[in-house]
């Protein structure tokens, strides 16, 4: 059958379980220490798929609010302030920083942004103009522009047909 175990456990454990043949030809279990090592193995192995289960098997209610993350921005701070949207005031949103997670303002705005191609930007300068949405005046998306910046820019939308 198939095992449940990593691969990379996989053979050293089956060493440990493997019968031994003895002088008779009949099969004798492995050395008593052989057993425990491979037992208290398991049982960690199993402790750690445990654990890591922990939070979605907790019960815990998951506070999940509107918006949609800005995008992470390239040398962002890397520390962990929230772990779920519940952990942030407000209408704050926790989201992934790049390399830590933090509560930030969403993207609330309907539509999508343009999709932009690398190059030579059009009209405007090549620096930050918004962080989000909201930061934009009307219906104005904070979206990236082509030089690898985000600026405000008049959001898509999808035909309804």
């Amino acid at each position: 059958g198939t095992s449940l175990l990593p691969p990379r456990l996989q053979p050293h454990l089956w060493e440990s379980f493997k019968p031994s043949l003895g002088r008779s030809g009949q099969s004798e279990p492995a050395p008593h220490s052989t057993m425990v090592k491979s037992s208290s193995l398991v049982l960690l192995v199993g402790l750690l798929g445990v654990w890591a289960e922990l939070p979605s098997a907790s019960g815990q209610n998951v506070t999940k609010k509107e918006g949609v993350c800005p995008d992470a921005v390239e040398g962002a701070n890397c520390t962990e302030q929230c772990q779920t949207d519940g952990d942030c005031e407000e209408n704050l949103k926790c989201c992934q920083t790049g390399c830590g997670w933090a509560c930030q303002m969403p993207n609330v705005k309907p539509g999508s942004c343009p999709v932009v191609s690398a190059g030579i930007p059009s009209l405007g300068l090549c620096k930050d103009q918004c962080k989000v949405d909201s930061h934009c005046p009307g219906t104005l998306k904070c979206c990236k522009s082509g030089c690898g910046k985000v600026t405000c820019v008049r959001p898509e939308f999808k035909d309804a047909s």
